[in-house]
């Protein structure tokens, strides 16, 4: 089975990646036009506009990492959602294969009742109406009543987290439907492997862990800057989106490999 919302989540990102790679390649050409000479011909006479251009850039130039930073940010938030949205199709995949309730993964079972407790306990720190914080406690209810085939699950409580995405995240929101060490499974990859050029399983699984760790300390990093804060270059940001882009398609494909599993399909 392909499992179709799975593979437009990682599409979505992969478009969403290339949209960044594309600012950031921009950043770079403009860097590379204020530090140019201009000809013997003066622009302003031929184009102005190019030369307004060239007299905008001579004081930004050194600013522009400040720019690579925000880029910085936005990939790390744009993963962060990627994983979300992955584990939300995923949970919806096996409500919609599963026969009754007790079909899904203990895990998942025993993280339900639990998440929606503790989001009825404090609704606004996950930002939800009292409506929905109603509805997922009768959820909860149906789900518990004997006998019952029909229920309903909000795959948003899979996918409920107040922490960065760093490694150890990753490994606990797939661990909410059953796919367990993730980690060890990504080291395994071939891709991952290339791009560290490392062979042992076990060395690739800590450099990517490592990877994941370094941008998510960069990113508290620019988002909470101080004086000495040092922002990354624009090839440092371009390496990371690359890290990225490898790393979401291999989680992808570990969502798949078990959804298909889990279903029988």
């Amino acid at each position: 089975m392909n499992f179709p919302l799975v593979q437009a989540a990682l599409d979505d990102f992969i478009r969403d990646l290339a949209r960044a790679q594309r600012l950031l390649e921009l950043m770079v050409e403009f860097k590379e036009f204020g530090s140019s000479a201009p000809g013997a011909r003066n622009p302003s006479q031929f184009w102005p506009e190019a030369a307004n251009l060239y007299s905008l850039a001579q004081p930004v130039r050194t600013d522009l990492p400040v720019f690579s930073g925000s880029i910085l940010l936005y990939l790390a938030g744009r993963f962060e959602f990627f994983i979300s949205e992955s584990i939300e199709v995923a949970t919806d995949s096996l409500v919609a294969a599963a026969s009754d309730y007790n079909a899904l993964p203990e895990v998942t079972r025993k993280y339900l009742r639990s998440k929606t407790l503790e989001v009825a306990k404090d609704p606004k720190k996950y930002r939800l109406e009292d409506a929905e914080v109603t509805q997922l406690l009768e959820d909860l209810v149906q789900r518990d009543k004997p006998r019952e085939s029909y229920f309903n699950v909000d795959s948003r409580l899979i996918s409920m987290t107040d922490r960065n995405m760093r490694p150890d995240m990753v490994e606990d929101i797939f661990r909410r439907i059953g796919l367990e060490k993730i980690w060890g499974e990504i080291g395994k990859q071939v891709e991952i492997k290339l791009y560290f050029g490392i062979n042992a399983d076990g060395q690739c699984q800590e450099a990517a862990r490592r990877r994941l760790n370094d941008l998510m300390a960069e990113r508290n990093e620019v988002a909470h800057p101080t004086g000495s804060t040092s922002f990354p270059s624009a090839d440092e940001v371009l390496e990371y989106m690359k890290f990225l882009l490898i790393l979401g398609k291999a989680l992808s494909g570990q969502v798949l490999l078990y959804l298909n599993l889990r279903t029988g399909s």
